[in-house]
């Protein structure tokens, strides 16, 4: 990580810690609210809603995440020039299953939000 870039990935990582305890819980439809438009504009609320249900529910419940990877970019394929930050946890979830989880945050003037989540 960019030393000059360090405060914005603590930021962009408070953001993301925050958004996940939201998923955590299940409220997949206040994470959705808090997602930046980008994720909104690929996936229409009930759709976001059925996607974390496919993918966390045969997981659930997070048990713990440790960061893994950081990558702050100004530049990520397919989208306009801005401030993105890529996180990768290592995550154990009830079922024992380790998990690679992905967040990638982008700023929007103002606060972070993120514009996509994975679980591999």
């Amino acid at each position: 990580m960019n030393a000059q870039h360090a405060s914005e990935v603590d930021a962009a990582q408070t953001a993301a810690l925050h958004w996940l305890t939201i998923v955590d819980a299940e409220k997949y439809e206040e994470s959705w609210k808090e997602a930046a438009p980008f994720l909104k504009e690929h996936f229409a609320e009930r759709d976001w809603e059925k996607h974390l249900d496919t993918i966390r529910k045969p997981i659930d419940p997070m048990v713990d995440r440790t960061l893994h990877t950081t990558q702050y970019r100004e530049q990520f394929p397919g989208l306009p020039k801005g401030a993105y930050v890529a996180f990768v946890w290592e995550s154990y979830f009830g079922t024992r299953h380790q998990v690679l989880e992905s967040v990638i945050m982008s700023y929007d003037g103002s606060q972070w939000k993120p514009i996509g989540y994975a679980v591999q």
